[in-house]
């Protein structure tokens, strides 16, 4: 029903079970993956989104939100936990924790914005984000810090915004900060599977969740060459330049 113009749908996309957030330059669209005729979510369905002789799986636009500003921004997901990054105004931009709530078909914040936010990621329970360096430290390697948030209860912190609906199990508190020695906002910052990955040109700094929640730098990885990208999944750290893909297992860092 939206008749506003759609520029580049599918320049970003993030998905987890059975959301799914997509962009074009203005604006991220979230959908969520249905299973019958009545608009309903139901179990068993899960690993079948693949099955094309299933047709009663639908996906359907639920929400639509601005980026604030052409192209800027990233919306990650961690089962039903939205982070949305974007400009808030015409020079401040900041990140939003959103909760899918089932009563209202919508997603609600979790807590209140953080502002002056970089690079982040959102995994299960975890968010991790990096702060760049300071302008004095432009050019230079490191400066800039990593900092990491669990999701636990906190009752009666003034960080929470009460929200009619929310099914919320708690909100995201600081834990940790990191201190790569090399980190950048155009770098690689990734989470999963209790490991959090730093990486810029030649070097990848891996942290592992300990068993009291503490994260620990268990190894350094520095390459011959630098790499234009990095990817990270499972335990798969994907390196990609001019030379093609290489691929390392770092299940011995966890």
């Amino acid at each position: 029903d939206d008749e506003s113009p759609v520029m580049n749908f599918g320049q970003s996309l993030d998905m987890d079970g059975r959301f799914a957030c997509v962009s074009d330059l203005n604006y991220f669209y979230l959908f969520r993956r249905t299973a019958n005729e009545n608009d309903e979510y139901e179990d068993g369905y899960e690993n079948k989104i693949g099955d094309n002789n299933n047709n009663n799986i639908t996906w359907v636009q639920f929400d639509k939100m601005e980026r604030g500003r052409e192209r800027y921004g990233k919306c990650s997901i961690a089962n039903n936990t939205f982070a949305i990054q974007s400009y808030v105004s015409s020079t401040k931009k900041a990140l939003q924790l959103y909760e899918y709530d089932e009563e209202l078909q919508g997603v609600v914040p979790l807590q209140d914005r953080f502002e002056r936010f970089g690079p982040m990621t959102l995994g299960l329970d975890r968010l991790v984000y990096l702060k760049p360096p300071p302008p004095s430290s432009s050019g230079s390697g490191g400066g800039g810090g990593v900092f990491v948030y669990h999701r636990e209860e906190e009752e009666g912190d003034d960080n929470v915004t009460e929200t009619s609906g929310s099914s919320s199990s708690g909100i995201f508190i600081l834990r940790q900060e990191l201190s790569p020695d090399h980190a950048s906002p155009k770098g690689m910052l990734a989470i999963d599977n209790g490991l959090i990955v730093v990486g810029e040109k030649k070097w990848v700094h891996i942290y592992s969740e300990q068993e009291d929640g503490v994260w620990v730098e268990t190894e350094t990885i520095t390459f011959e060459k630098p790499y234009k990208e990095f990817l990270f999944s499972g335990h798969n750290l994907v390196g990609v330049n001019g030379d093609g893909v290489q691929v390392f297992n770092v299940e011995s860092c966890v």
